[in-house]
């Protein structure tokens, strides 16, 4: 399986930072990336637009729109849904 590990910045101003890297089962780097945009939550949805990838703008047709259900949240992480994965995800917040 894949692994992820992804690092995401929410700022007050509802703008978001984001570094992903995958790796493959071996442990070498299929993918590393970088993206920025625009976060809010309603509640219940995490929602994230991406408006940048590796410091490429994206233009509106092409941004990336994700919303994740939020199972449980606390001070110090959340759990979601992923619909895409269908899979439980944690983000644990590092300060």
């Amino acid at each position: 399986e894949w692994l992820l590990q992804q690092t995401t910045e929410l700022k007050d101003n509802r703008k978001f930072t984001q570094h992903a890297v995958y790796k493959g089962p071996d442990g070498a780097v299929l993918a590393d990336n970088t993206s920025s945009g625009d976060w809010s939550f309603d509640g219940t949805h995490f929602k994230r637009v991406f408006t940048h990838i590796n410091n490429q703008k994206l233009k509106p047709n092409r941004q990336v729109r994700m919303e994740q259900k939020i199972l449980s949240l606390s001070d110090s992480s959340f759990d979601f849904f992923d619909p895409e994965t269908q899979k439980k995800l944690v983000f644990n917040r590092v300060q």
